[in-house]
């Protein structure tokens, strides 16, 4: 059975280092607050790739303080040296990611666990032991890891320690707290062998002693939806028609005040005002202004 799958991190990062990969897409070295283990002062450091269709300005040379959510995959050995800060390696990079959403939040203390979503098949998994974990380590996807096009494309997807350029894996244990939560008929009853989608605050990575490179994360177990065995219907289902009492345009409960199609502007999407505008103490805008256009 194939186990392909997603992963998932929200959070608050520190972005720092933007840099052009091509006239739309920037690369950041994005800080989240977890460790190599409780003991640890290693912070971590990950590397995220965005596609800027708003053509928002990123000039600051100051960190970001962000909200972030990107599907991430495990740093590989194959990442291209150009795409990495100056003076960094793959092994100072725990993992690697392609931003879905990006907020500003200045003044937010960024000291904060990320949340991590992942999809895949449960690869081990003892619901009677002491210590329980759920582990998982699905293939997935990443734009950061693809490798530009070159004339020996294929010299360098055979190379590659992956099965497609791309490919990663996302390696990790989810740690059933040993809580009232999970107790007695509460523990997770997933099998080896099934779907699962697991949701939890990442802490942890775990790394070879020989290179430096991560090889698995730990997160604390906060949800598990079981998704079964892999199925494939065999017929298409049909659309279901509209029950008689609902229609696209029935209004939603009329005692909301607030609504998506009011006229006033959302202060995170105003564009930069002209140069003689005076600073003002909600500046958070200007660092996701549009540049000023080409003379």
């Amino acid at each position: 059975m194939a186990n392909t799958g997603c992963a998932t991190i929200s959070g608050i990062a520190v972005l720092e280092n933007p840099r052009y990969e091509n006239s739309q897409t920037l690369l950041f070295d994005a800080h989240f607050f977890f460790y190599d283990e409780p003991t640890s002062t290693n912070l971590h450091l990950a590397l995220l790739r965005y596609f800027n269709v708003d053509n928002l300005s990123f000039d600051s040379e100051e960190p970001i303080r962000c909200f972030v959510v990107a599907n991430v995959a495990r740093m590989e050995t194959i990442c291209e040296p150009a795409k990495l800060s100056t003076g960094l390696e793959c092994s100072d990079y725990v993992f690697v990611g392609d931003i879905v959403q990006i907020i500003p939040v200045e003044g937010v203390d960024p000291k904060q666990r990320p949340f991590l979503t992942v999809c895949g098949v449960v690869t081990s998994y003892d619901r009677n032991a002491k210590n329980k974990k759920i582990e998982v380590a699905p293939s997935v996807f990443s734009y950061v890891l693809l490798p530009k096009k070159h004339k020996d494309q294929q010299v360098l997807a055979s190379n590659s320690s992956s099965a497609q350029p791309g490919s990663a894996v996302f390696p990790v244990g989810y740690v059933v707290p040993d809580t009232s939560r999970w107790a007695g008929d509460r523990v997770p009853k997933v099998s080896v062998g099934t779907y699962v989608c697991l949701e939890g605050f990442l802490h942890m990575v775990h790394r070879d002693t020989s290179n430096g490179m991560v090889t698995a994360f730990d997160a604390e177990l906060d949800r598990v939806t079981f998704m079964g065995r892999a199925y494939a219907p065999t017929i298409a289902r049909k659309s279901l028609p509209i029950p008689s009492g609902i229609s696209p345009s029935t209004p939603a409960n009329k005692r909301m005040r607030f609504s998506y199609t009011d006229s006033t502007p959302s202060p995170l999407t105003g564009k930069r005002k002209s140069s003689n505008h005076q600073n003002d103490s909600n500046h958070q805008n200007d660092i996701f202004s549009e540049p000023p256009s080409s003379p």
